[in-house]
């Protein structure tokens, strides 16, 4: 991950190649190639191309390797990872 001087994250490769854009709010690092990213303070999940597996949609969402607990307007659940 690399933050720009907009304060936009984007991810580079081990290269320091930017391969996504600066485009989120926050990011996480990938785990098993899916990333937790935050755009206008919702949170999705990103394969290692930069495409949307899950659709921002959540207020918080909190990576561990099996499922990917979230709150959606204060309650609290969770969804199962998605592998590319």
């Amino acid at each position: 991950m690399v933050r720009n001087k907009e304060r936009l994250f984007g991810y580079i490769d081990k290269k320091g190649h930017l391969t996504i854009p600066h485009q989120f709010d926050k990011a996480e690092p990938f785990m098993n190639g899916v990333a937790a990213v935050r755009i206008n303070r919702l949170w999705g999940l990103i394969d290692q191309n930069g495409k949307f597996l899950v659709n921002p949609t959540f207020e918080e969402m909190i990576m561990d390797k099996d499922l990917c607990p979230v709150i959606v307007t204060g309650k609290v659940g969770k969804t199962s990872r998605l592998l590319p």
